[in-house]
């Protein structure tokens, strides 16, 4: 009997000497800055001479967005490549805090940040199918009647009306001038 218990003894000992071996080895290995499943990019957001981006941004998901308890961990502006302004990507402490960022995305507009928008972070292999699928689609007879949804599905872009026309119609009854000013 005291031969099994020299045995496990021996045996939790090597697994604990194997498990810290693994921790020092996994220890030197550097952590992503902003991993894919807590990180979220945004476009369009105009730079400043002296900007603190990751004070900036939370403003964006405080003010913007309208997540007063959600806080941004990271934050850095990547450099621009075009005149427009360069893309920032910014790292939550959580993925339900990214998950309530990506759903509150459709706030932006309403509480002054038109033009600027936000969508999930994607690996480098994600971003060359997406372009690469972009190119072809581009390529291909009424290809431009399509377009890629933020969840990555292909579907018939809306059709705009022209300039000046009733989306919906004719206003169901004409304005009378009035009752508009009062005469």
């Amino acid at each position: 009997m005291r031969g099994h218990a020299d045995r496990i003894a021996a045996f939790e000992n090597d697994l604990e000497t194997h498990t810290r071996e693994c921790e020092l080895a996994f220890s030197n290995i550097p952590k992503e800055e902003f991993p894919v499943d807590l990180s979220l990019v945004c476009i369009g957001m105009q730079e400043r001479a002296d900007e603190n981006i990751t004070v900036r941004v939370q403003e964006l998901v405080t003010y913007g967005l309208g997540l007063v308890n959600v806080e941004v961990d990271l934050a850095t502006r990547l450099p621009s490549k075009s005149t427009k302004p360069g893309i920032i990507k910014f790292k939550m402490f959580s993925k339900e805090d990214k998950l309530k960022a990506l759903r509150c995305k459709r706030n932006l507009p309403d509480n002054g940040y038109r033009g600027v928008y936000i969508r999930s972070s994607m690996t480098h292999p994600e971003r060359l199918i997406q372009q690469n699928f972009l190119t072809i689609l581009k390529e291909i007879p009424n290809g431009d009647k399509y377009r890629v949804t933020a969840n990555g599905r292909v579907v018939l872009k809306d059709v705009q009306p022209n300039m000046g026309q009733w989306a919906r119609g004719p206003p169901v009854a004409p304005l009378i001038r009035n009752n508009i000013t009062g005469e």
